[in-house]
């Protein structure tokens, strides 16, 4: 089977991989947690014919495009999964019947798009400013580091798009993410775990982007180096007529950690 005749496996998958980070990226083992107390919930009700397990290897291998198109069940679960997770950490999502519809018109296409004989559905490659369909050429996602990094919730769809973009290839997003992730550190005690995974997050996408974007080979990931890097980023959105809250409220952040409040106002007056 051609790429383009899987036009809507393509579409499903990065609609599954984007539905992952909208639910602040769980890890497989919460997934497959998670999944199994909502079959046992519906066991318990006499309903499972409509469910399925999610062992970690299952889903890991269909996100990184690696699987073959999965039967209904496997997204009836994991949709039901990722909201019930995005909920329990207060994150924006649409509702489940709003998402099972989606999911479902396109689980759809696609299973009329496999035939008889059902192909393997790569990640396609994600062009920076595309708005039409993305160009379906072979490309794996690249593995995230193994800690128990939540988005947080002021971040928002625009942080969930941002994480979207830079775990399918995308450097310019990759260097935003390394910063948030960062200024998101930069407020948390030195001892703190969450504050060492979120660093390992950013020096991760720092990767992403070094070679490929020019600043950053040069991005520090704590104290002036990030203050200056976080206000760069900030007045550069400002100057393009793009706006962003999350990259103004990263500045704050890195500041905060290195001035007194008094004087945030005054530095970034400009902002």
């Amino acid at each position: 089977m051609s790429e383009a005749s899987r036009h809507c496996q393509h579409r499903l998958l990065e609609l599954a991989q984007r539905l992952h980070l909208d639910a602040g990226h769980p890890t497989l083992a919460t997934i497959e947690r998670v999944a199994g107390d909502l079959i046992d919930e519906k066991q318990r009700a006499g309903v499972e014919d409509a469910w399925k397990r999610l062992p970690t290897s299952t889903v890991s291998e269909y996100l990184s495009g690696k699987s073959r198109l999965p039967d209904w069940q496997f997204f009836h679960t994991f949709v039901a999964v990722c909201h019930r997770i995005a909920v329990q950490n207060d994150l924006d999502v649409p509702p489940p019947s709003e998402l099972m519809a989606e999911f479902g018109a396109l689980w759809k296409a696609a299973k009329a798009e496999t035939g008889s004989a059902p192909g393997y559905v790569a990640s396609p490659r994600w062009t920076p400013g595309d708005i039409l369909e993305p160009t379906v050429q072979e490309v794996r996602m690249e593995p995230l580091p193994a800690v128990g990094f939540r988005m947080p919730r002021a971040w928002g769809r625009s942080g969930a798009a941002i994480l979207r973009r830079a775990a399918m290839g995308d450097a310019n997003a990759a260097y935003q993410a390394a910063i948030l992730l960062a200024c998101e550190a930069a407020i948390k005690p030195e001892d703190a775990c969450d504050r060492k995974d979120l660093l390992s997050m950013a020096a991760f996408y720092r990767g992403k982007a070094t070679g490929k974007v020019e600043q950053a080979a040069t991005l520090r990931l704590a104290g002036p180096p990030l203050h200056n890097a976080a206000r760069s980023l900030a007045l550069g959105h400002k100057r393009s007529g793009k706006p962003c809250v999350i990259f103004f409220r990263a500045f704050l952040q890195v500041e905060a950690a290195l001035r007194p409040v008094h004087a945030t106002f005054i530095v970034s007056a400009d902002l």
